[in-house]
């Protein structure tokens, strides 16, 4: 018999699964392209986002160790979600920074 935690884990594999395929990174691209960025300022603004994304991984740690990782996942996630409904009503030159940062930070 498979138990709660064991459903659970394989349901958090399969969701980090397809998070990590980066299906939203390669819409996003194309979204950017069509709002009228150049392909410089993408590529920029992605390595902004991975370096972020780098930055943050020590002190988010920190963070799990000290609050709780489920707490921290559901916080990443709300603002993350937060981020990406903020997308549509900021325009792109505007949003492209501090959206992606928080993206990068939630990531």
């Amino acid at each position: 018999m498979i138990n709660k935690q064991t459903v659970q884990a394989r349901w958090l594999i399969l969701i980090d699964f397809l998070y990590e395929l980066n299906f939203f990174t390669l819409i996003f691209a194309v979204f950017l392209a069509e709002s009228g960025l150049s392909l410089v300022t993408i590529s920029l603004a992605f390595a902004v986002r991975s370096a972020c994304k780098m930055l943050l991984e020590f002190p988010s740690g920190l963070l799990a160790d000290r609050w709780g990782r489920k707490n921290i996942v559901m916080i990443g996630l709300g603002l993350s979600a937060a981020a990406y409904l903020l997308y549509i009503w900021i325009p792109p030159r505007l949003s492209l920074g501090s959206l992606s940062f928080i993206r990068s930070a939630t990531a």
